[in-house]
């Protein structure tokens, strides 16, 4: 089977969804051929590329690279962004991306058999929806969040709410990371439901911890790893903190490794957060290794607005169950990561309720200073996470429609 993967998030690239795409590709190209269609990394950024992502590309047998205003810098970037300023939410500032078309078809080794995308950015699915069109092949799409309803990003233009609904239509089959997500769009294209399934976030079997480690750190260690950005906001961890007594906050060590937006990085200079450490970003691998040394780690969801909050369960979280340690997530009640976490796989609390997290924090140091096992203790990591389990079920669909 010759799968065209399309993704302007993919290895070496660094963020959430490019990671994402890598362990699907490890375990599709098992047993498929992969060619796969991506954007040039920017130079710095949260993209830029991560050394610790090239060994992935091992698994594709041609990668495209197409242009993209990301990534280009100085005097280039500030004319491009200016002159294409227009396009930049057309659907997304990887507009470039589904412009190119021709230049994908000229430069594929073999004729695909299926066509494979994933966003965000949300430029993936139509130039899925294009390169459909052009090959007349069978497309599967995948949206990792919410496109024209997001809150996150000025993506509810009359652009985007054409694009969506177009390529809803044209997908022959279209997959989402929850089951919450797959809902709200079962309620929204009533008609299409038949051809939605779910193919979660997932972790790499090989970044499974075997067993949980207790109890190695000085004092109890607490790690956020990720980006934070937009409306998502350290602000209920760092008022939780400025409550706790100076005894406390003296055992304690509160790590930040990611992309912060400068609203989150000036919170942390704020007087009593002593034990809060940011780190800057780190490469996925040295993310991962840091994850299994500390106590605890955090999630922080972006405050809920509307539904569209809380239907998606970031991927960190699969990467936080397969280390194996506590979770204190920050979401929304009875959002995605709730449901996932919460008395499973660790606790989770609403953005307004400071002081219980501020108690959560204050008992996790008395039972770590205890070494009270059972304070820690939580479910083993559950098996419809892993990425060869979801990569086979994901092969199983793509032959489907190949055959159909």
């Amino acid at each position: 089977m010759n799968i065209l993967f399309v993704s302007a998030s993919a290895p070496p690239k660094s963020g959430p969804e490019s990671l994402q795409v890598a362990k699907y590709m490890k375990y599709l190209s098992r047993k498929a051929r992969i060619e796969l269609v991506t954007t040039i990394a920017p130079a710095r950024g949260w993209e830029k590329t991560d050394d610790s992502q090239l060994p992935f590309l091992k698994y594709i047998d041609n990668r495209v690279e197409l242009i993209s205003i990301q990534s280009w810098t100085g005097w280039k970037g500030f004319s491009g962004r200016k002159i294409f300023q227009h396009w930049m939410n057309k659907p997304d500032p990887d507009f470039l991306f589904h412009w190119q078309v021709a230049r994908v078809i000229a430069k594929l080794k073999a004729p695909p058999d299926v066509i494979y995308s994933r966003s965000m950015p949300f430029s993936s699915a139509v130039l899925g929806l294009k390169l459909k069109a052009r090959l007349k092949k069978p497309w599967l799409m995948h949206i990792s969040d919410p496109w024209s309803d997001t809150t996150f990003l000025d993506n509810r233009n009359t652009y985007n709410l054409e694009a969506e609904k177009e390529c809803f239509l044209r997908a022959d089959m279209v997959s989402f990371t929850t089951p919450e997500t797959l809902e709200f769009y079962k309620r929204k294209y009533t008609g299409l439901a038949g051809k939605f399934i779910v193919c979660p976030n997932v972790f790499d079997e090989s970044d499974l911890v075997q067993r949980s480690v207790f109890f190695e750190n000085k004092k109890l260690t607490c790690l956020y790893s990720g980006n934070l950005y937009g409306k998502r906001t350290l602000r209920p961890l760092v008022e939780a903190v400025k409550l706790l007594d100076q005894p406390v906050k003296e055992n304690l060590e509160i790590l930040i490794a990611g992309f912060l937006s400068r609203e989150n990085e000036e919170m942390l200079k704020e007087p009593g957060l002593f034990c809060i450490k940011y780190m800057g970003p780190l490469p996925a691998a040295k993310s991962y290794q840091l994850q299994q040394k500390v106590d605890i780690l955090v999630s922080v969801d972006k405050p809920p607005e509307q539904e569209t909050d809380i239907i998606v369960l970031p991927s960190k979280i699969q990467d936080y169950i397969a280390a194996r340690k506590l979770i204190l997530g920050i979401t929304g009640k009875g959002s995605a990561t709730y449901r996932a976490v919460h008395s499973r796989y660790g606790f989770c609390f609403e953005h307004g309720e400071i002081v219980s997290i501020a108690v959560f924090l204050a008992n996790a140091v008395q039972a770590f200073q205890a070494k009270n096992q059972s304070f820690f203790s939580f479910a083993s990591p559950d098996e419809k996470y892993e990425a060869g389990y979801n990569a086979s079920l994901l092969l199983k669909y793509l032959q489907g429609l190949i055959h159909e």
